[in-house]
């Protein structure tokens, strides 16, 4: 099991000291744990809209994206205008989770005056409780950010040399399977995962199906297209997220997407690119 009571320890403390909300998540995005465990009540309020919703988790989805190409905290304006931050966790050279600093007001001029405009584009109802809950939301200054940035950097680092994302006594096949999860866009194989995680051919395959239900290469191929599916949905071409999840053929990508989806990338890129433009017409 993840250390999940010690990483909830030390997510209320930075939040006593800072005020903020912090939370950690694994390579896939996913949120493991929280302090406080919901989202502010302002982000609450905005998140009851659909379209605006979807629009914060594309705000996120390319902060994780960017923190993981570059290996370094990044700090990021959400489209209402709320600064957050993500630190990658990285331990033995793999990628392991994200540490996340969130909803919260840059105190700087005109900052306020931005979130009020944004809060204009919500529906009368939603417009007007989020008003209401504007003064709640923590405000830092650019100093205060840079200094909190070192400390989540630090904490980052003592998440992966303390092993708290990785649990004791894992099997070959959970290794493997968090391997795929965080280089599901490189050549991977049964006999790489071999080597890297110590057993034999035999037992990767054994252990993966018993645990999982499915053998490495469907593992590999499933999560390689959601992959791809999820970049397509954020703005990507075809070729971008084909190629970005291990694909080199892209008539072969082609064909493996209508197998799972049962339709073309291309048209189903399209679809996604009409909704936005609808849900951005109606907000």
């Amino acid at each position: 099991m993840i250390h999940r009571e010690e990483i909830t320890a030390l997510l209320r403390a930075l939040n006593e000291a800072s005020g903020f909300r912090l939370s950690l998540h694994d390579a896939s995005f996913g949120e493991i744990a929280a302090y406080p465990e919901g989202a502010s009540d302002f982000c609450s309020c905005v998140h009851m809209k659909e379209a605006l919703y979807r629009r914060c988790m594309q705000c996120d989805a390319v902060a994780f994206s960017a923190a993981k190409a570059t290996g370094k905290l990044y700090i990021y304006r959400c489209y209402m205008g709320l600064c957050e931050a993500v630190s990658p966790i990285i331990q033995d050279g793999v990628l392991m989770g994200y540490l996340m600093m969130g909803q919260v007001l840059e105190d700087t001029p005109g900052a306020r005056e931005c979130l009020q405009e944004a809060i204009r584009k919500l529906d009368p109802d939603s417009a007007k409780t989020a008003r209401a809950l504007v003064g709640r939301i923590p405000a830092i200054s650019r100093t205060a950010l840079e200094a909190f940035s070192k400390i989540m950097t630090a904490c980052a680092g003592y998440i992966a040399m303390s092993d708290l994302l990785r649990a004791n006594g894992e099997s070959p096949a959970e290794a493997a399977r968090q391997y795929i999860e965080n280089h599901y866009g490189e050549k991977v194989t049964i006999d790489t995962l071999c080597r890297r995680f110590h057993c034999c051919r035999a037992t990767m395959t054994a252990t993966y199906k018993k645990k999982y239900g499915e053998t490495v290469s469907a593992s590999l191929m499933r999560i390689r297209l959601n992959r791809a599916r999820e970049m397509m949905a954020a703005g990507s071409s075809v070729t971008e997220a084909s190629s970005a999840c291990g694909f080199t053929d892209p008539s072969y990508f082609s064909k493996c997407y209508r197998r799972l989806y049962g339709c073309a990338p291309s048209t189903e890129r399209e679809t996604a690119r009409r909704q936005k433009q609808v849900a951005g017409g109606k907000v």
